[in-house]
């Protein structure tokens, strides 16, 4: 790219590197991020330049170093060969800073600004509010998914650079070599090379195309299928137990969403392990010529990331749960009917005088009485119905202990309660003696 076109970033690195290690970022960068279409045929390989590694002359500190940053892009903080996006702002024919980072802002303007003109609309009084705050959670969390997705793809040197899977890694590292405008014999970063040198082996090309380019570069300790496996779980995990904290937040008590709570919990661990199970158990199609092949980790990767991004607005639109009725009314019902017993027990004193004052009441009361009297003295002399009033725990006999004198001793309770009932009213007025009157009477 011509000096004239280069923005003031890049400007600073070009004087900070040398003219030399300038080239070589600008020419990387061109190459690598921007690949040339393959003019051959599909499925056809270029046959690799015999390179020897062992005998390539290392570059200087300065150019290496930029090789090393051109490829990491350590200007943007992204991971190796991610989709292309590049440290140097206003470049002339490339967006304002890259097609991602340019999609995401589009995509978080048109998020923020429909939400602030919903807050502004809001009564004060109605702003500060728990829905509220949950609803600005569910937009930051969709956001963060949002850049996630568009900003930080995992990498894929495959798909990258449009090569099948089956390409010797020599004729990767040519390839890489010949677009960046660098001689053959010059070396690679070392995360790369590394890269590059365990692609060697066919068996490690089907774990990159399960766990992915950064499992495969990162551990360089894994050499196993349960290695990597061990290496890659706990990173998935960790964005399932986000999750499983957002759900948390988006159906805590008083959102109305409580009862949602326990469903979502178990769908985000039902799609953990249903990831893992695909991920490690699924079998691999890989076509001869290595081409189209379906990148396990890469597309559950964005299903993931789907997942996580509508399960909270989904839990914040089901419906709600109806807010818990009122205990006032209820509450003036039992004080009603309580003063309402209480008037009846309060008169219930009143009823043995007033039975006793006509004789028609009196004698009937002492009928009934006298036939409760004998039909309890029946009872109580049957043997049969001591026997079962034992067994049921209701014993009736007098001074007996245990069972036996339960119902006795329940009974005697439940007189002695009715006498203290009685007692709560006022004492009847008592007349002198030589005093005729009502009171008298």
């Amino acid at each position: 790219m011509a000096g004239t076109k280069k923005s003031v970033g890049c400007n600073s690195m070009s004087s900070s590197l040398g003219t030399s290690g300038a080239a070589i970022l600008e020419s990387f960068k061109a190459a690598v991020l921007h690949p040339v279409q393959d003019s051959r045929a599909p499925g056809s390989v270029a046959k690799a330049p015999t390179v020897n590694v062992q005998q390539a002359p290392t570059l200087p500190a300065g150019h290496k170093r930029t090789l090393h940053a051109a490829y990491n892009d350590e200007d943007v903080g992204g991971p190796h060969l991610n989709p292309p996006h590049t440290p140097c702002f206003l470049l002339s024919g490339m967006p304002l800073i890259s097609a991602s980072v340019d999609a995401f802002l589009i995509l978080a303007v048109s998020i923020l600004v429909p939400a602030f003109v919903l807050f502004r609309r809001q009564p004060p009084a109605d702003r500060f509010t728990l829905h509220n705050a949950l609803s600005a959670i569910v937009v930051l969390h969709s956001l963060w998914i949002l850049y996630t997705i568009l900003v930080r793809w995992p990498p894929n040197i495959f798909q990258r650079l449009k090569l099948p899977l089956t390409t010797p890694s020599e004729t990767i590292r040519a390839i890489l070599l010949q677009r960046a405008g660098l001689p053959q014999n010059a070396s690679l970063p070392r995360p790369l090379d590394s890269l590059l040198t365990r692609l060697s082996s066919f068996d490690m090309r089907t774990l990159y195309v399960r766990f992915g380019q950064t499992a495969i570069q990162d551990c360089e300790h894994c050499t196993t299928f349960d290695e990597y496996a061990i290496y890659t779980g706990p990173r998935m995990a960790l964005g399932y137990i986000r999750e499983c904290a957002v759900a948390g937040l988006m159906t805590i008590r008083g959102s109305g969403h409580e009862r949602w709570r326990t469903y979502a919990v178990g769908a985000i661990v039902v799609a953990f392990f249903l990831e893992g199970y695909s991920l490690t158990t699924t079998p691999l199609r890989i076509p001869r010529d290595g081409m189209n092949v379906f990148m396990w980790h890469d597309n559950l990767w964005l299903a993931r990331h789907l997942f996580l991004l509508l399960l909270p607005p989904l839990l914040r639109l089901l419906p709600r749960a109806p807010p818990p009725p009122s205990a006032v009314p209820a509450l003036a019902s039992a004080q009603l009917a309580l003063t309402h017993t209480h008037q009846r027990l309060s008169s219930a004193r009143f009823v043995h005088a007033a039975v006793q004052r006509e004789p028609a009441l009196r004698a009937a009361a002492a009928e009934w009485w006298d036939r409760q009297r004998a039909e309890g003295a029946w009872a109580r002399g049957d043997e049969s119905v001591r026997r079962a009033a034992e067994k049921l725990g209701k014993g009736i006999e007098e001074g007996a202990e245990g069972a036996r004198g339960r119902g006795w001793a329940r009974m005697r309770d439940v007189v002695r309660q009715m006498m203290e009932t009685l007692a709560l009213g006022p004492p009847p007025t008592l007349t002198p003696p030589g005093v005729v009157g009502e009171a008298g009477r």
